[in-house]
């Protein structure tokens, strides 16, 4: 079954979100009818999606993601590298995200904050230790 995944609020803490992510694991259906809802919103037409229906999926490893990431400043420079990830190595990267997002919300809210990489391997090794461990193989 096809499942997507969701973010609700961005890496930078957004007016009401309990956390800089929430992510929703949903089934094909609902991610459809998710979709269709904001592009419905975006005033999106069907010829406009059909445009975007066959865009790349990531391809790179979990690492590369995040030796990218290490480089941002904002919010738009995170988002553009995690498009990035392979299928494969979703879940991984989720992961860590989320430590981060819970341990070292502060130090990395600016990810190339000299303190953003002592955090994370201090307070979400083995997160770190699996995504960069993961391959898209």
């Amino acid at each position: 079954m096809r499942t997507a995944l969701f973010a609700a609020c961005s890496l930078a803490l957004l007016p009401g979100c309990e956390s800089t992510h929430e992510y929703f694991d949903i089934g094909a259906a609902e991610a459809d009818a998710v979709a269709e809802a904001g592009d419905a919103e975006a005033g999106e037409t069907d010829e406009d999606a059909a445009e975007t229906d066959d865009a790349p999926v990531g391809t790179e490893p979990c690492s590369a993601v995040l030796t990218c990431m290490q480089a941002c400043s904002d919010t738009p420079c995170v988002d553009a590298c995690q498009a990035t990830v392979c299928p494969a190595n979703a879940d991984e990267l989720g992961a860590l995200m989320s430590c981060v997002e819970r341990e070292c919300a502060t130090e990395c809210a600016d990810f190339s904050d000299p303190a953003c990489t002592p955090c994370v391997t201090g307070a979400c090794l083995a997160e770190g230790s699996t995504c960069y461990a993961a391959t898209c193989g």
